[in-house]
């Protein structure tokens, strides 16, 4: 590229003129006239050009995450059993049978014991939730539902209905004998 202009470049440069009246950049002009001060330019251009935000070494774009159906059918090829439960799980989360308003997903993560949810959206945070849940093996995930089932009674009944759906109404049945009454039930 030695010797070609970027184009989009000189367009930023046009923008940029369109903000300054002509004295200032005639002023400019005759400062670069001196060629100590034009080679003060060039290095630190160059400098800006080290630091510029499109360097080599960086992507320009984003590199794509695999889908949570490419995830779960990764996990499927090594676990069925896990891959039937988290498939189970996206499924019920997607139609809010379970956890359906963002507060809810996020209490229920912490309550878990899984890491804090770092998106703000609900559906952003299902697919973080999923990834989350994928690392886990079948019996952590399990153990996961039942913490968060017994783990924050005031929650309410709808981590015991989750543990129920998923894990079977046998297991739903054991955590509603272990639950703690909440400060509204003593």
């Amino acid at each position: 590229m030695k010797g070609e202009v970027n184009t989009k470049l000189i367009a930023d440069l046009v923008r940029l003129a369109k903000k300054y009246r002509p004295e200032e950049w005639m002023s400019i002009i005759e400062w670069l006239q001196d060629p100590d001060r034009r080679e003060g330019l060039v290095s630190l251009m160059r400098e800006l050009r080290a630091v510029s935000g499109r360097t080599e070494n960086r992507p320009r774009r984003r590199q794509n995450v695999p889908g949570i159906a490419h995830l779960l059918e990764e996990v499927r090829r090594s676990d069925l059993r896990k891959a039937e439960i988290l498939q189970e799980i996206h499924s019920k989360l997607k139609s809010r049978e379970i956890l359906p308003t963002f507060s809810t997903l996020r209490m229920f993560t912490e309550a878990a014991g899984l890491a804090a949810l770092s998106s703000r959206k609900r559906e952003q945070a299902i697919n973080e939730l999923m990834r989350q849940l994928s690392t886990l093996p079948y019996e952590e995930i399990q153990s996961a539902l039942q913490r968060a089932s017994v783990g924050r009674p005031d929650f309410g009944e709808d981590y015991e209905r989750w543990v129920s759906l998923i894990l079977g109404n046998k297991v739903g049945d054991e955590l509603k004998l272990k639950r703690m009454p909440t400060d509204r039930e003593s």
